[in-house]
């Protein structure tokens, strides 16, 4: 199984098709088996890529006593770009994974060509982790519904699956976080497929959330993001993931949107060929984009 050595570690990967360099980036409890769809209809026209993030499956587990640090993700990515010589890449990300593109962006702008951001789990970039009260009032000055979205969240959310994972309860810790991002009844919606995904990487995950450090707000440097980006949402999903992507579009307020039916925070999964539609619609738009330019 191909293997890539990027930022120190070794991180596997699958790839379909040639061209333009399309990498796609999974969220926390997943890998890179549920881009496969996407992967595969992405490589007729172009160099599709799915990897695992540090320490998913099938990558090496955490030791023990691992920082579980998003910076370091989001270098591994701007490696493995690198390595893979795929610069600039078309960067597409779900989730943790959307997190990561953006962060990418604005470290490395010159390994990206395009973002597409399947909810971005931006929360990161709008108030520090976790966020105090004086962090959520500071928002709900200027944004009050999300603020008290973000608070229901934390408190009914985050704060519930931190602690069941403190006390080792992994399934239980898994319920409530699906339920708080994918709606009611998260976990028994899920494919047998996505299910297995999930407890593949339950641990990595639960280490990231109840050790994981995370980068300091990054606002001014989002709005400073020059690649065109593509914004998608499921239409089904609870309104928090809804409004972290309204905060992003308010800080690049050039980005397209597109509302995938009949799908909630995993919209690729949901809605597959929806999700790859508009994917393509997007880069065939970049990619003509590109071409008038060169002629003009």
């Amino acid at each position: 199984m191909p293997t890539i050595k990027a930022n120190g570690v070794s991180l596997e990967y699958r790839e379909a098709g040639t061209g333009e360099p399309v990498v796609l980036v999974h969220g926390g409890i997943s890998d890179y088996r549920i881009w496969q769809g996407q992967r595969e209809a992405l490589g007729r026209s172009y160099r599709a890529i799915s990897y695992s993030c540090r320490y998913h499956w099938p990558n090496a587990p955490a030791s023990p006593d691992a920082e579980q640090s998003v910076d370091e993700h989001v270098e591994d990515l701007i490696a493995l770009v690198a390595e893979l010589d795929a610069a600039p890449a078309h960067l597409v990300g779900n989730s943790f994974g959307g997190l990561l593109c953006l962060l990418a962006a604005m470290r490395a702008p010159e390994v990206v060509r395009s973002l597409v951001l399947v909810e971005a789990f931006a929360l990161p970039l709008l108030l520090p982790m976790p966020p105090s009260p004086l962090d959520l009032v500071k928002l709900a000055l200027h944004h009050p519904r999300t603020a008290a979205v973000v608070a229901h969240f934390g408190a009914r959310g985050l704060g519930p699956t931190q602690a069941a994972f403190e006390r080792g309860d992994l399934e239980k810790g898994l319920q409530i976080f699906t339920n708080a991002v994918l709606g009611r009844w998260g976990v028994e919606q899920m494919t047998e497929a996505r299910l297995e995904q999930a407890h593949d990487n339950l641990e990595t995950f639960a280490s990231q959330l109840t050790r994981g450090t995370f980068p300091s707000t990054h606002t001014a440097d989002m709005g400073a993001i020059t690649a065109p980006t593509l914004l998608l949402t499921g239409a089904q999903s609870p309104s928090m993931m809804g409004l972290l992507t309204d905060r992003v579009h308010d800080f690049m307020p050039t980005a397209e949107r597109v509302e995938i039916p009949a799908a909630s925070h995993d919209a690729h999964v949901d809605n597959p060929s929806a999700v790859t539609d508009a994917i393509l619609a997007f880069l065939a738009d970049r990619t003509n984009s590109d071409r008038s330019a060169s002629h003009a």
